[in-house]
């Protein structure tokens, strides 16, 4: 343990000599278009940010301000795709006629969230154009209700089998009782079965002189020095040992090295959006900063 404590110190000093050893340029990112602090005012326009207007397509990228809001005569983003570029957002009336105008798909104006959005129903193929939560053409293995929503259509099969695997548990778990519950009719082939179940547990030693068995091995038993079933149990316990220090020293060399180097290492990943035009943003964010910081995962 000794010997993997000090390579793995060794490891970590290296780690820490690469990440002094570059260039240190544009270290601190500019304010993240994808943070998430609460503290930003949703109307960070009003503080010099030029405010969006009405039906004025824009592609969002990684400097976007995520909590731009849209006027109020025309207070909800919708998402055009059709027009074959990525990330293409307008402000639109909160109408199910202009939502439906720039995307036919997201005909449902939500002004909560501030976009126009697909009818929310599972297995909803085809939306209706009303701008509400009701569908129009259901998915393959759903069918329409009266109300507009999508219904499981082979759901009879699906209760026929939970009655099936119901049944089956239940005689499974029939057997079982009464197997515990019927008398005991061999006690001394019990007897014997316990007795070598008992004498296969590894225990200790034989003191010399006593008279009385072999005891079991205390739990406090450092199995990375005592040999309690041979050389070969010990090795695998010193191996899983040096596994938990390895994997430990790398995760506290990546700390040091992201801490270090840019603090964005270790948010990579864990953003979340709320809405189609946050996640472009965190996305392209996202992919900026993962090939600025490249080169710290390889040398890693």
């Amino acid at each position: 343990p000794a010997m993997q404590l000090a390579f793995s110190a060794l490891a970590l000093l290296g780690l820490l000599g690469l990440a002094a050893a570059r260039p240190q340029q544009g270290l601190v990112h500019p304010t993240l278009a994808v943070d998430l602090l609460q503290s930003r005012s949703p109307k960070a326009w009003l503080r010099g940010l030029k405010a969006p207007k009405c039906h004025d397509r824009k592609v969002v990228d990684s400097n976007s301000d995520k909590f731009l809001q849209c006027p109020t005569e025309c207070p909800i983003y919708a998402d055009d795709r059709a027009d074959g570029v990525d990330c293409n957002f307008e402000c639109v009336e909160a109408t199910p006629k202009a939502c439906s105008a720039v995307n036919p798909k997201e005909p449902v104006p939500d002004v909560e969230r501030g976009i126009c959005r697909a009818c929310i129903i599972y297995g909803c193929k085809t939306c209706t154009s009303e701008g509400q939560d009701t569908c129009a053409v259901c998915s393959s293995g759903y069918r329409l209700t009266a109300n507009g929503q999508c219904e499981n259509a082979n759901m009879m099969y699906w209760y026929g089998l939970f009655v099936v695997l119901g049944l089956v548990t239940l005689f499974i778990v029939a057997w079982i009782v009464d197997i515990a519950c019927r008398p005991v009719v061999n006690p001394e082939g019990l007897k014997g079965a316990l007795d070598a179940r008992s004498r296969s547990k590894v225990r200790m030693p034989k003191q010399a002189g006593s008279s009385e068995g072999r005891e079991l091995w205390p739990l406090d038993t450092n199995l990375l020095k005592t040999p309690v079933a041979g050389i070969g149990v010990q090795l695998h316990f010193n191996f899983q040992f040096f596994l938990i220090v390895w994997a430990l020293a790398i995760g506290v060399a990546w700390l040091f090295l992201a801490l270090s180097v840019d603090d964005a290492l270790l948010i990579l990943g864990t953003r979340r959006a709320k809405t189609a035009r946050q996640n472009c943003i965190l996305v392209a964010w996202g992919f900026e900063t993962q090939m600025r910081l490249m080169w710290t995962k390889i040398d890693f």
